[in-house]
């Protein structure tokens, strides 16, 4: 490491205060004990929630999607496809 005109490394003298030291997480126990929650464990009233599928296929030329056997699940408000008009499926306040 380079000096400078004082002879000394760095932009001052003073040790580093936090880079190799020891830092206690403050959340490590919470997660050791599985007592944190995560985005995905928290759960809202009139909560949504989305399930992606992707294709199996790598660089497959996709001609045509059924979406009859999940539109019929009870409980699907929405299928989306890649050819979807997404502006259909926008709800508004009115809903």
């Amino acid at each position: 490491m380079a000096t400078n005109k004082n002879g000394k490394n760095g932009r001052n003298s003073e040790p580093l205060k936090v880079v190799g030291k020891p830092f206690r997480k403050v959340d490590a126990r919470q997660k050791c004990t599985g007592q944190t929650k995560f985005a995905d464990d928290i759960v809202l009233p009139r909560m949504l929630f989305c399930k992606i599928l992707r294709s199996s296929e790598p660089h497959a030329i996709i001609k045509s999607i059924d979406t009859s056997k999940a539109q019929a699940l009870p409980g699907v408000l929405a299928v989306l496809t890649g050819t979807s008009n997404h502006h259909e499926h926008r709800r508004g306040r009115d809903d």
